[in-house]
């Protein structure tokens, strides 16, 4: 995605770091965490990674989280969507929930019962 955004330049190496690292996202590392081991200033690592990316690294983490999140919903439903915010790096269930009605449209519970065959889609009924 990010060479795709990029447009087949190559991307500034904090950019790169960043995005590895946002995306272990078992790791728990928080994005003021990446700046530090980056070592430029916040403003500076924000505007790099916006112009290379399109997003803030607070929106790209989301959506990473988010994705995340629903890839697990379609391999195993968790029983237990705590946990599963937990493990998808969200602070707590309140948080998952309001990034799933942002992205998604419809809570986690609801995305389950409605969802197809497809991750980020939702069959249309008449």
């Amino acid at each position: 995605m990010l060479s795709r955004l990029i447009g087949g330049r190559e991307a500034h190496p904090v950019v790169t770091f960043a995005t590895q690292a946002m995306h272990d996202i078992s790791s728990g590392q928080t994005i003021s965490s990446i700046i530090e081991q980056i070592g430029i200033s916040q403003t500076r690592f924000l505007q790099v990674f916006r112009e290379a990316v399109g997003l803030t690294p607070k929106q790209f983490y989301r959506i990473l989280r988010f994705q995340e999140a629903l890839r697990r919903l379609e391999q195993e439903p968790p029983e237990r969507l705590s946990k599963l915010a937990m493990d998808c790096g969200y602070y707590d269930q309140a948080h998952f929930i309001h990034d799933f009605q942002d992205f998604g449209g419809l809570s986690p519970r609801s995305y389950q019962a409605q969802r197809g065959e497809y991750r980020n889609h939702i069959p249309l009924h008449n």
